[in-house]
């Protein structure tokens, strides 16, 4: 199943070439299933689950998803599957050297239709219409989301910074909210998480509705920094 892009259909092919960057990638290390040790769950939603594996003796975060068949009352304008969502920004992050500079996690390849057969951790996937599909990320231990007790100024304004070179590299988030803003507080290394609900376009092709959209994401970025540097402006 191709991935759906939202880019006009005389630039699909030119983003398709860019699905191999400089972070490592590896479509089929993805799929390696049965190879994989499963050692916890990570987090769970409706959407998807996060498990962390060990393949090859080294620690991962595979993240499987449910898919979702797009319906004719559905939005045409945006892609509204997660997996396509996610897995397209990291591509996109991948071919931007986004992995490479720390915006986000390191991406290792995808898998567009996994197998559950003889999968124990897997059971949930298992009356799925359609296959679920899967990313391989980096993981990363002792992440903490952005509050009072990780916040400085300088990490806010890096997140700002940050949030700007995603989008150069056409990927609007989609969900900007402090939980998808993490700190290793042992390196002080800050990335964004969770891309399931982001759009990504070429960058110099973006369409006339969606500019405004990029410039709400740094807006509420702006406004959630604030508020970190004066607590009392924080509400439920």
């Amino acid at each position: 199943m191709p991935v759906a892009v939202i880019v006009p259909n005389s630039a699909s092919s030119d983003l398709q070439s860019r699905r191999h960057g400089r972070c490592a990638h590896d479509a089929g290390l993805a799929c390696r299933i049965r190879d994989m040790t499963f050692l916890d769950i990570i987090h769970k939603s409706k959407s998807s689950q996060l498990f962390l594996i060990i393949l090859e003796g080294r620690e991962y975060v595979l993240k499987v998803y449910h898919r979702h068949i797009r319906k004719s009352y559905d939005v045409k304008y945006r892609e509204i599957d997660p997996f396509n969502c996610e897995s397209q920004a990291y591509r996109s992050l991948s071919g931007g050297d986004g992995c490479g500079q720390g915006l986000a996690p390191r991406f290792f390849g995808e898998c567009e239709a996994v197998s559950t057969n003889g999968i124990p951790h897997l059971i949930d996937f298992a009356s799925d219409v359609v296959p679920p599909a899967s990313i391989l990320l980096e993981y990363i231990p002792d992440m903490h989301m952005l509050d009072l007790s990780t916040f400085t100024i300088e990490r806010g304004e890096r997140f700002k910074q940050m949030l700007r070179v995603i989008h150069s590299l056409g990927i609007l988030h989609g969900d900007v909210e402090a939980r998808h803003m993490m700190v290793q507080p042992s390196t002080g290394r800050t990335l964004w998480l969770d891309f399931d609900c982001a759009q990504t376009f070429l960058p110099d092709r973006i369409p006339a509705r969606w500019p405004q959209f990029f410039q709400t994401e740094l807006a509420t970025v702006d406004q959630l920094v604030k508020a970190l540097v004066r607590p009392e402006l924080l509400t439920d």
